[in-house]
């Protein structure tokens, strides 16, 4: 990223800086405080809703994730063993990416330029798209299909 000085609208100079990522977002950072915004908004946790989904509880349990939005997901800060998380809620449905990258930072979060993405599966829905797996690898595993580029 390439960090330039932020200049309040009258004019005056800050001790914020901002960056233009190549995922689309604005970074900006304040040197004294140590606030750091993605589009406007700082870091923040999931939503309770997300948190308490079958699906959500099923793979990742208790834990909670410190996130930020970007590109209407709510994607991890930093990497969790090597990977991001994306989050999506879409009414009572739950889309969870996992990605990761050759190279990690704030420029390769999306982790699908240089590497690869998953899909995490349903649960739920295992006997319409798993009907011909074992019942153990069913009930046992989570399950992730390839996101095409």
């Amino acid at each position: 990223l390439l960090w330039v000085p932020w200049v309040d609208s009258d004019g005056s100079d800050t001790m914020c800086f901002e960056a233009h990522g190549s995922d689309r977002c604005i970074y900006h950072i304040n040197v004294l405080s140590g606030v750091i915004l993605v589009d406007g908004l700082p870091p923040s946790r999931l939503p309770a809703s997300i948190l308490q989904h079958s699906l959500y509880k099923r793979v990742f349990g208790d834990v909670n994730f410190e996130v930020v939005k970007k590109n209407g997901f709510l994607e991890t800060v930093r990497p969790v063993a090597g990977c991001y998380y994306r989050f999506f809620q879409s009414g009572s449905g739950l889309i969870v990416h996992e990605s990761c990258s050759e190279a990690e930072g704030p420029e390769s979060t999306s982790g699908v330029e240089n590497g690869w993405e998953f899909e995490l599966l349903d649960h739920s829905l295992v006997d319409e798209w798993g009907e011909d797996l074992p019942v153990k690898l069913k009930e046992g595993y989570s399950h992730w299909v390839h996101c095409e580029k």
